[in-house]
């Protein structure tokens, strides 16, 4: 309902219910129902492709790890479902007209995000909500509003008790937003919860990629010199292996030049890829899309797949099986990123046998 409001074409779609989870799936079994959250009154409707989650209105009982309520109970009050919500934008309903108990379309209108209720209990029954404000705050450049605000700052010990997962994957979001610089700036304690020694920073105006402004964050926390402890933050919010191994790439470029020489520029390739030395060279606020077009254009080998010698050949001319073949082909390929119209196989052979 909120991105509707907002004139956004909706990720998802969210349908509340009167009927109890068994009328929905009698009512849809010619379609298929995934029972992904059926203790809590969840079926999954696919149709066409699409998954649309139906959830009949229900109550919370209390909430027992700070995350998920220890029991439900259902309800015929679309109101009672709407007031267990965590933010006013996000408790409205449509059906045949606006659904809005608790003032969400007036705190659209402030861009603001006011909890439903009492803040300090929102957060209290789920610390992730926390995240959540900052992360609605950036991604919509939105305020937050006063004491939810103050709930926020009194309540953050709360991240403590929240999966490195869940924590994750808002931070992620939140990083990505518009307002990503403002938010962390203005709740550096928070963040400090499960980023110990957090230091805000500004992000150039063309990084919006939420892998590099976590790169400047992290360099900006603990310094190109300390690179161990910002992969082991990462691995501590369980970041996948490839983007800490991408982090790991990265980072030393804060405190090491990006030369924009094409022999360079291949050498970044050679080691990390094509997407990964954009990232670095956007990290240097360095521009070589043209280079990388002639790059492409002159078919030049920065790869071993594409050098036009290959394991067996060099074999055949007399290097041995094992490490030190793929040694070899790591030679060859450093000669022909100097020397791009060395690579043949005639002119690779002539130059192989010369250094064997």
């Amino acid at each position: 309902m909120r991105d509707f409001c907002l004139g956004k074409k909706p990720q998802d779609y969210d349908i509340a219910t009167s009927a109890r989870p068994e009328e929905t799936k009698a009512l849809f079994q010619e379609y298929k129902i995934l029972e992904t959250g059926l203790q809590h009154g969840t079926v999954t409707l696919i149709m066409e492709g699409i998954p649309f989650e139906i959830t009949t209105y229900r109550v919370d009982g209390d909430y027992f790890d700070h995350r998920r309520p220890s029991s439900v109970r259902f309800t015929k009050s679309l109101q009672e479902d709407l007031k267990r919500r965590d933010f006013t934008i996000n408790a409205m309903a449509y059906y045949n007209g606006l659904f809005d108990y608790f003032g969400g379309m007036e705190d659209l209108r402030k861009k603001e995000i006011r909890c439903v209720g009492e803040p300090e209990q929102r957060f209290e029954e789920d610390g992730l909500r926390i995240l959540r404000a900052l992360r609605f705050a950036s991604m919509l450049g939105f305020s937050i509003d006063g004491e939810t605000k103050d709930a926020i700052i009194k309540k953050k010990e709360g991240l403590r008790k929240i999966s490195r997962e869940r924590i994750r994957d808002e931070w992620t979001k939140l990083l990505s937003g518009s307002a990503a610089e403002q938010i962390l700036w203005e709740f550096q304690s928070v963040i400090n919860v499960f980023l110990p020694g957090f230091r805000p920073c500004v992000f150039p105006d063309n990084i919006q990629e939420e892998l590099l402004r976590f790169c400047f964050v992290l360099n900006e926390t603990y310094g190109a010199s300390e690179i161990g402890k910002s992969m082991e933050m990462m691995k501590e919010l369980r970041y996948d292996r490839k983007s800490c191994r991408d982090m790991s790439l990265l980072l030393p470029f804060f405190d090491r030049p990006f030369h924009t020489d094409k022999i360079h520029v291949k050498q970044y390739m050679k080691r990390m890829g094509l997407n990964l030395t954009r990232k670095a060279a956007l990290l240097k606020q360095q521009d070589i899309e043209e280079m990388i077009k002639e790059i492409a254009c002159n078919h030049e080998c920065y790869t071993l797949s594409d050098l036009c010698l290959k394991g067996e050949d060099v074999i055949r001319l007399g290097v041995r099986p094992g490490k030190e073949v793929g040694e070899v082909l790591q030679r060859l390929l450093d000669y022909v990123i100097e020397n791009p119209s060395a690579n043949t196989p005639e002119l690779l052979t002539e130059y192989l046998q010369n250094k064997l």
